[in-house]
C-alpha cells in the first residue's frame, strides 16, 4: 500500500470511529451509570472488538461471508439479539429511582463492573454487524493479491487504535465535571433515549436477517 493508501484509510477509519451509534450510546452509558474508569474499560473493549474485525476482514473474512451468506446472516441475528439485552439493561436503568453520587463513587466501582463493561464494549464491537460491513467495504477498496500478512496485521492495528483512541477522547470528555453533572442530571432520559435507539436498531438489523432463514 502507498502511503496515500495508509492516509485514506486512517481518515475513513477516524471518521468511522467518531461517527454516532450504539457503541457509542453504551460507552456513554458506561460513564453516567459508573464513572471514567468503567467507560475506559469499555472504550478499550472497543477497540479491541475492532481490531479483530478490521484483522478477519483484511485476511479473509469477506471471502467466507460471500461463500457463505448465512454466516453473515447468523451474525446479525447475533448482533440484534446483543443490542436487545443492551437496551433493556438501559430501560431498566430508567425505570429505577436515580442516584446522583453512586455512580460516580470509586468505591462503588468493583472489579465486576470494570470487567463487565470491558465486555460490553468489546461483545457490541464483534457483534455489530454494521462494523463488519463497514471494515468489509473498507478494505474492499484497499486489498491486494501481493499483500503479506504483516500488511493485514499493520490494518487492523491502525483500525483498533483508531478506534481506542476516539473512544477514549468521548469518555475523556464525557468524565469532565460540567458533562457529568448533565449525564448525572439527565441519566435516566439518556437511559431511555439510548434504549430507544438501541431496540429500534436491533429490530431493523433482526427483521430482514430473520426473513432470509424463515
Amino acid at each position: 500500500m502507498s502511503a496515500s493508501d495508509w492516509l485514506a484509510l486512517f481518515s475513513i477509519c477516524l471518521m468511522g470511529a467518531f461517527s454516532p451509534g450504539p457503541s457509542q450510546a453504551m460507552v456513554l452509558s458506561c460513564v453516567a451509570h459508573y464513572g471514567k474508569a468503567a467507560g475506559m474499560r469499555a472504550a478499550l473493549g472497543h477497540g479491541l472488538g475492532v481490531l479483530l474485525y478490521a484483522f478477519a476482514s483484511a485476511t479473509g473474512l469477506s471471502v467466507l461471508i460471500l461463500t457463505h451468506e448465512q454466516v453473515f446472516t447468523y451474525a446479525q441475528i447475533a448482533g440484534s439479539g446483543l443490542l436487545l439485552y443492551i437496551a433493556f439493561g438501559l430501560f431498566r436503568a430508567a425505570m429505577r429511582p436515580a442516584r446522583p453520587d453512586a455512580a460516580h463513587d470509586p468505591e462503588n466501582v468493583t472489579d465486576a463492573i470494570l470487567l463487565k463493561s470491558f465486555r460490553d464494549g468489546f461483545l457490541i464491537a464483534v457483534f455489530n454487524p454494521k462494523i463488519a460491513v463497514f471494515f468489509l467495504s473498507l478494505f474492499s477498496q484497499f486489498l491486494g493479491p501481493e499483500q503479506t500478512i504483516v500488511t493485514h496485521i499493520l490494518m487492523g492495528l491502525l483500525a483498533g487504535g483508531i478506534d481506542t483512541f476516539a473512544y477514549v477522547s468521548i469518555v475523556m470528555l464525557a468524565s469532565l465535571p460540567a458533562v457529568t453533572i448533565f449525564l448525572a442530571r439527565y441519566e435516566r432520559s439518556q437511559n431511555l433515549l439510548f434504549a430507544i435507539i438501541l431496540g429500534l436498531l436491533a429490530v431493523s438489523i433482526a427483521i430482514p436477517s430473520l426473513s432470509r432463514i424463515i
